[in-house]
């Protein structure tokens, strides 16, 4: 295959509230679950640092937590707390991409990275 033969697929830019909601993993030391509550998209989720408790020999005291409305926008989202943790969220495709404001939790924590379906 050469480079000119690559081509960029369109963004769904207006996706269906359904494809945001359902449990989403980055595969390493993050999980995001998205759903319905009322009339509202909420997200909860958990993080950790360095690795989930159940990979470490020791308890893992540095942990985040994001709980509470996202507001979506077309294919991007956001979340704020009263912790001011800050979450942007884009939804591409089958992968949800989170960036966080580094304020979501103790020492190094994070909900940053490139998320896939964990059903």
């Amino acid at each position: 295959m050469q480079l000119a033969d690559l081509r960029v697929r369109p963004t769904d830019t207006e996706p269906a509230a359904s494809r945001w909601q359902g449990a989403w993993t980055n595969e390493g030391s993050a999980d995001v679950a998205i759903s319905r509550a009322g009339n509202r998209t909420v997200i909860t989720g958990n993080a950790f640092w360095p690795a989930r408790p159940e990979e470490n020999e020791w308890v893992t005291i540095h942990i985040g937590e994001v709980d509470g409305p996202i507001a979506i926008t077309g294919h991007r989202a956001t979340y704020g707390d009263d912790n001011d943790c800050q979450l942007e969220l884009t939804l591409l495709a089958d992968f949800l991409l989170i960036s966080d404001n580094r304020r979501c939790g103790g020492m190094n924590v994070t909900f940053s990275g490139v998320y896939v379906r964990a059903d």
